[in-house]
């Protein structure tokens, strides 16, 4: 299996990282993923516990994206909702959208967190943008029919690096 597709730390959810986690590790910039990570596909506006994970980030200072590759309509409404910035149609796993985004903040890829639900889009452009990344388990195994083509290399990676125990706890952020 290719590095790309390694993450830096497993978590069961985005809301499951603690605040600390962060500050521990110098992020200044968290870039979640939305759908099946932030949300269920179904799920059209953040739900109260996002609304207070993000809450927590802003008191110490991290900043808090959704970066996505669904359409803008989707991302716009959810992060407006959210009252976060949002990078819509990024194309992961191409990081060059992603790099932009970030210099465009003013931030250094070593100072951002990606976080996602797919190693072979979110891992993968966080790793070639130079970020720290989060590979977080699907909050749910419903998948639209573009998502289901990566989903077969995906589930394949997901149990390779559990089977090489990359990570001990998905609770507690095991690192590699």
């Amino acid at each position: 299996m290719r590095k790309k597709y390694i993450p830096d730390f497993l978590f069961s959810r985005a809301i499951d990282v603690p605040v600390s986690f962060y500050l521990e590790h110098n992020i200044k910039a968290v870039f979640s993923d939305l759908d099946n990570t932030l949300a269920a596909y179904h799920e059209p506006l953040p739900s109260q516990e996002v609304k207070d994970y993000v809450a927590a980030l802003k008191e110490q200072g991290i900043d808090f994206y959704i970066a996505s590759n669904n359409r803008g309509k989707r991302v716009n409404e959810y992060s407006k909702a959210l009252g976060v910035e949002c990078a819509s149609m990024l194309f992961k796993p191409f990081a060059l959208f992603f790099k932009r985004f970030i210099k465009s903040r003013g931030l250094s890829p070593i100072q951002c967190a990606m976080v996602g639900d797919q190693t072979v889009t979110d891992v993968a452009a966080g790793n070639k943008a130079g970020c720290l990344t989060i590979l977080v388990e699907h909050l749910s195994e419903e998948k639209p029919i573009w998502t289901k083509i990566n989903s077969s290399r995906d589930d394949r990676y997901r149990k390779k690096i559990m089977a090489d125990k990359l990570s001990v706890d998905l609770r507690s952020g095991g690192k590699k």
